[in-house]
């Protein structure tokens, strides 16, 4: 019988043989087995290590398929919020503009007190129907309440509307690094919060050790990277990456002096003073390392070396924040370093008020043997400006100075002392560091104003007055809690250059206005909505005041009889108007004159006399050609003289009212003031609203257009999405997915394999040793 199996030329055991065979099939059956779980799994993979590479590449496909699925959420769900917001609005528009025909159908002589009523009611229920619109909720989310999603947005509060959401923006991702702005808030659509009572002054706080860099340059911060500074001769490059405060840069300077040298700097209330010990000479110098500019940013740079200093800093301007203490607005404190060689014993006196009154005071020790540690004396001498310490020199220590200065009944009413922080001592005994005898110190820096706590401020909204006292507020986020908490619906927050404070009104529909409460607050904090820069063409809701020219347009009449008759052709403010009256060539007597001022409570022109004559009332008199007086507050509308004056004291008072209140710009207001206007028969006022409304309705339409090519995006967005999921999953597919083609005709090559493989294996199992006879 023919062999099954080649001869080979050397001897095979009946065993090799048997093994390979088996080993042959086991491979051709796990080639079928793989070969058959693609075919019926549809990958071509089944663990990573059959194809790493690709099994790498289809996890990164994988992922971004989830991410694009959870994309594909977020759009369905955006376009639903979006299309319920939009469906909300859909009515609104045609609601103002039914308004706006009710009120021109109202304006003149036709329209009957009935017709008005009828009318006014009418204009009650839209009122009623845009605050539910307003109000509306999808999927448990009020739509228009901002951020403050579980929040109703609007309510009415007596015939006022208050806005209770904000202008925040609720954010989703509309691909996997864009994010798409999925509401629109009550401001935005319905006008709910009003233009801001601007912050007229740059409060500039005060620097402080604790000042964060970041709020440098109001706000833009500086250069963390490092400087030079050089003696001449020795240069030390100092890091400040890892600094936080102002703070932080001086004890790192401080604590890196060039070689032998020491370094002192002095905090101001603007910026920084660097100097180098004098005894040691030399020639100080602060540079850039590379390219950074540190130095420059931190107002310190000073390339060419001339003598040990002081370097002056210049001003650092940092931003006002939550946490910057009142005190510290408005202006500077004088304040003075005396400083001591050695460590721990430079002690810093600070005034306890802001202003210029207490710079130049020198402060010096006296050295006497006899006095015992722990019991020095001071004298303060206002008149000479000194103040003198009785000290023990070598013997009295930091510490014991800081006490007697604080305990001194005189001193401790004007200033603060204490050691300072950036020039530490023994931790384990703190009060081992004695003073030099010969160190002096002179007070400077200080300027500006107090702020007044005592008095306040006035808000004035919905008709009711709201006293603001912040007495007892220590830090900018008090003043702004106080303001925010009161009954005025305010809100008051820091504005976007952090240079001030902005005051704005979240109640539709009546005046809103910010006056002085008796003293000077609303003004130094600059809020006050009435000032001597007010543009007469601003008053009245910007309708202005209107002068005759040429002629008198009110008269002033004295208690002695004397007319003052003020032409207002030339005046642009209030002031200018303030100015006519008390430089009026005829208003120059002492005894008999009247001075305009701004109101001391709340706001207005206020006219004052301590005349005692009695020759003729006080009042302002109305040209009858002119409504100057009245469009000014002086004079009630449709009067022709002023309400009498108010007597106290020996003084006369004329207070005129507020003719530049503020307002919310929006539907809520030109629906209530259209309802006042039809109800009290005001022409005027229902032309008025009619401009109102017409704003609002614009304000909507624009709000309707801005959702519309939202949603445009997002279908544009959820077209690119699906071309996009279509070419990842085609990717994908070509790295893990079964070419069928090409596995089934492995399978069959496979299979036609195997059954050789087992003919083979059959026969050779049947093998006798007749076979090799």
């Amino acid at each position: 019988m023919g062999s099954l199996l080649p001869v080979t030329g050397s001897r095979t055991s009946q065993l090799m043989v048997q093994q390979r065979l088996l080993a042959q099939l086991g491979s051709d059956q796990s080639d079928l087995l793989n070969i058959e779980t693609q075919i019926s799994t549809g990958h071509r993979l089944t663990l990573p290590s059959d194809d790493a590479p690709a099994a790498v590449r289809a996890l990164g496909l994988q992922g971004l398929l989830n991410q694009k699925s959870q994309v594909k959420t977020n759009l369905s769900t955006n376009q639903s919020y979006l299309s319920a917001t939009d469906s909300a609005l859909s009515q609104v528009s045609g609601l103002l503009t039914e308004m706006r025909g009710v009120a021109l159908s109202s304006i003149g002589t036709l329209a009957s007190n009935d017709q008005r009523t009828a009318s006014a009611d009418q204009v009650q229920q839209a009122l009623e129907q845009l605050v539910n619109t307003g109000n509306q909720q999808f999927r448990g989310r009020s739509l228009f309440a901002g951020s403050l999603t579980s929040a109703t947005p609007f309510q009415i509060n007596g015939q006022a509307v208050q806005y209770n959401g904000n202008q925040g923006s609720l954010s989703s991702f509309a691909d996997t690094n864009l994010l798409f702005k999925t509401n629109a808030d009550g401001d935005s659509v319905f006008g709910a919060i009003s233009a801001a009572v601007q912050g007229s002054v740059d409060l500039n706080p005060v620097l402080r050790d604790d000042t964060p860099l970041a709020d440098l340059h109001g706000g833009k911060g500086i250069d963390r990277s490092s400087i030079a500074i050089s003696d001449g001769n020795a240069t030390s490059v100092v890091d400040i990456s890892k600094a936080q405060s102002i703070g932080d840069v001086i004890s790192l300077i401080q604590h890196q002096p060039p070689a032998g040298r020491t370094v002192t700097v002095t905090l101001t209330a603007t910026g920084l003073n660097i100097s180098l010990d004098a005894a040691g000479g030399g020639a100080l110098s602060i540079k850039e390392v590379g390219d950074g500019s540190a130095a420059y940013e931190l107002g310190i740079l000073h390339e060419i070396g001339q003598n040990v200093g002081p370097v002056i800093g210049s001003d650092l301007n940092p931003r006002i924040t939550d946490t910057t203490s009142l005190t510290d607005l408005l202006g500077t404190r004088a304040n003075t370093t005396i400083a001591s060689p050695g460590n721990g014993n430079d002690i810093v006196l600070e005034a306890l008020t802001n202003g210029p009154q207490l710079n130049g005071i020198n402060v010096s020790f006296a050295n006497s043997g006899a006095i015992t540690p722990g019991q020095e004396t001071v004298t303060y001498n206002a008149n000479a400006k000194t103040i003198v310490v009785n000290i023990n020199a070598g013997q009295s220590t930091a510490q014991n100075i800081v006490d007697a200065l604080n305990n001194d009944p005189q001193v401790n009413q004007l200033f603060q002392a204490k050691i300072s922080t950036h020039d530490p001592g023994n931790p384990l005994d703190p009060n081992s560091s004695f003073v030099d005898a010969t160190a002096t110190g002179t007070f400077s820096g200080g300027s500006g104003i107090q702020l007044d706590q005592q008095s306040g401020l006035q808000i004035n909204s919905n008709g009711q007055t709201n006293v603001i006292d912040i007495s007892q507020a220590k830090t900018v986020q008090d003043l702004l809690n106080k303001i925010n908490s009161s009954p005025a619906g305010a809100l008051a927050e820091i504005n976007a250059q952090g240079t001030g404070i902005n005051v704005r009104s979240r109640t539709s529909g009546v005046d809103f206005s910010v006056g002085e409460n008796g003293g000077a607050t609303a003004t130094q904090l600059g809020v006050r909505s009435f000032t001597t820069t007010t543009q007469l063409a601003d008053l009245n809701y910007g309708t202005s005041v209107h002068p005759i020219g040429g002629a008198a347009d009110f008269i002033i009449q004295r208690k002695d009889g004397i007319d003052l008759k003020i032409d207002l052709s030339s005046a642009k403010t209030i002031g200018d108007v303030i100015n006519l009256i008390n430089n009026d060539p005829i208003n120059q007597d002492s005894d008999h004159s009247v001075t305009a001022q701004l109101s001391k409570f709340g706001n207005g022109i206020e006219l004052t006399t301590t005349d005692q004559s009695a020759i003729a009332p006080f009042a302002v008199i109305n040209n009858s050609a002119s409504h100057a007086a009245e469009e000014l507050g002086l004079i009630p509308v449709g009067s022709h003289t002023s309400l009498a004056a108010v007597v106290s004291g020996g003084t006369e008072t004329i207070t005129g009212r507020d003719v530049n209140p503020n307002e919310v710009n929006g539907a809520f207001t030109a629906l209530i003031r259209l309802e006042k206007a039809l109800r009290n028969n005001d022409d005027v006022g229902i032309q008025r609203a009619v401009g109102l409304l017409d704003n609002a309705t614009t304000q909507v339409n624009l709000a309707r257009a801005d959702l519309g090519s939202r949603q445009q995006g997002l279908d544009t967005l959820q077209t690119n999405l699906d071309s996009e999921v279509t070419a990842l999953t085609s990717s994908l597919s070509t790295e893990i997915d079964t070419d069928m083609a090409t596995a089934i005709t492995d399978l069959t090559g496979k299979q036609t394999s195997f059954q050789a493989a087992l003919q083979v294996a059959a026969q050779t199992y049947r093998l006798t040793l007749l076979n090799y006879i």
